[in-house]
């Protein structure tokens, strides 16, 4: 094959497919050969700085390591050239002087990103929906904005939002045309979180299905959403994450994801989910609950599934409880995924296949309890877990549960009651953690020996996994 420049791609290819100069080896004159641009770095060959950063494609590969194809390689909301030929920050560090503030927050709102006694005074973007309207600067409660979309673009990366108690129905924007309008989309790397907790603070979406719904909340790339109820979301028929849709290091955690509805995902899809209860969420097809997400300490119920999966479907699910979750189909608790430390128990699946699968189908579990025995893993519990009862998930004394995970497993430090883990719930001076999302807590076992046992050390607010003597 002719290659007459010698830059790696045959003369036909850069005069049919890429529009390079077959007799220069650098058509774009970026320091990189059209060759190493298109099989090495997939930049464009005839660009000569792709991502549009004011930093070439060769500087960025050979002389300051960034990313040719994101123009902000750090993620905290400045281009690499602005950082490296305006603000002279570290284009790998979102915070370069170490600070806690992100170098956009600073730069951006007049402070010196790179000293470390400079920084902006003011703590957070607050929002509040009893507000008359988004006029406000939203530096404090009295110029709060009204709607979390709002408040969620009048922040910088690396900042926090705080919402106070109230009903978020209002605002919203879509990711494209043909997505659902989101009840707040936060793009950016920042924190969106409720002062109070999810019981009082709600983002509603919009249902039924269909182009007019409302998903509760998309939340992007290195973006946090905590604290609150997100309900009534729903998606086109054919669309996906009803309460919430995640980009795969999107975060959320202790809230209630509840009555939401879509194709796949209904209550959420993708993402890290911790210390959250996703219940009563409906899926079309797969996924009541949850779709393609790593979910951590989280209790699932009640959610359905047309055909797979009412929990969960192609999840990493760490101390989560599955149960009362139910599909038309197979795996009313959870199909295809790894599950490690769960309950998953009492769903129920195959409607129309005769019962077989009710908890689970092609799935990966160690160090669960379930039914019947599953073939492969490790750790396995097959016994009633003696849930409390009457909606209440968490382990009666005695039961199997307690004590029966594997320590190595665990993905957090405390469980969905923030309660620490692991504890020694069966007073053995051995501490290993439950499985399921509630760690059992035996009031005379003293895990930390200290000398006094755990019951009364949270009754007075100590820590029982710490020498507080």
């Amino acid at each position: 094959v002719a290659d007459t420049d010698g830059d790696g791609l045959s003369d036909g290819a850069e005069v049919n497919t890429y529009g390079s100069n077959p007799l220069v080896a650098d058509t774009d004159g970026d320091g990189l050969s059209d060759g190493a641009e298109v099989n090495v770095h997939h930049t464009n060959p005839v660009v000569a700085d792709t991502d549009g950063d004011g930093l070439s494609d060769g500087a960025e590969v050979n002389e300051h390591g960034t990313n040719p194809l994101a123009a902000d390689s750090d993620g905290d909301g400045l281009s690499d050239g602005s950082e490296l030929n305006e603000h002279g920050t570290d284009p790998h560090l979102a915070d370069t002087d170490g600070d806690g503030a992100w170098d956009a927050a600073e730069a951006l709102r007049g402070y010196d990103p790179l000293d470390p006694q400079d920084m902006p005074p003011v703590p957070a973007i607050y929002v509040d929906a009893g507000r008359p309207d988004d006029t406000g600067a939203a530096t404090n409660w009295s110029t709060a904005k009204r709607t979390l979309q709002a408040a969620v673009d009048a922040a910088l990366p690396g900042e926090t939002v705080l919402a106070t108690n109230g009903l978020y129905d209002a605002g919203g924007r879509s990711r494209s045309s043909a997505d659902v309008t989101n009840r707040v989309s936060i793009d950016l790397p920042i924190v969106l979180r409720s002062v109070n907790g999810p019981e009082v603070t709600v983002i509603q979406g919009q249902g039924p299905m269909g182009a007019s719904a409302v998903r509760c909340a998309y939340v992007g790339t290195n973006a946090w959403l905590s604290g609150f109820t997100l309900t009534n979301g729903a998606t086109t028929a054919n669309g996906g994450g009803g309460g919430a849709l995640c980009a795969s290091s999107g975060m959320i955690s202790d809230c209630i994801i509840a009555g939401n509805s879509a194709t796949g995902g209904g209550g959420v899809i993708g993402g890290q989910v911790s210390r959250c209860v996703i219940a009563g969420n409906s899926a079309r097809f797969f996924g009541g609950g949850a779709y393609a997400s790593t979910l951590i300490g989280c209790v699932l119920s009640g959610n359905m599934a047309s055909q797979y999966g009412g929990g969960s479907v192609l999840g990493v699910l760490v101390n989560c409880t599955l149960t009362e979750n139910s599909a038309g189909m197979l795996a009313g608790g959870c199909y295809r995924g790894t599950l490690t430390n769960c309950i998953v128990y009492n769903n129920v699946g195959d409607i129309y296949y005769g019962g077989a699968g009710n908890n689970y189908y092609n799935v990966n579990l160690n160090y669960c309890c379930t039914d019947p025995m599953p073939d492969g893993g490790d750790g396995k519990v097959v016994a009633d877990p003696l849930f409390v009862g009457n909606g209440n998930y968490r382990l009666q004394a005695g039961s199997p549960c307690i004590d029966a995970g594997n320590n190595a497993g665990l993905l957090s430090g405390v469980d969905i009651d923030g309660i620490p883990i692991p504890l020694d719930g069966d007073a053995d001076d051995e501490a290993t953690v439950d499985m399921g999302a509630f760690e059992y807590v035996d009031s005379a076992a003293d895990t930390d020996g200290d000398g006094m046992p755990d019951g009364w050390e949270f009754q007075y607010g100590l820590n029982p996994v710490a020498d507080d003597a």
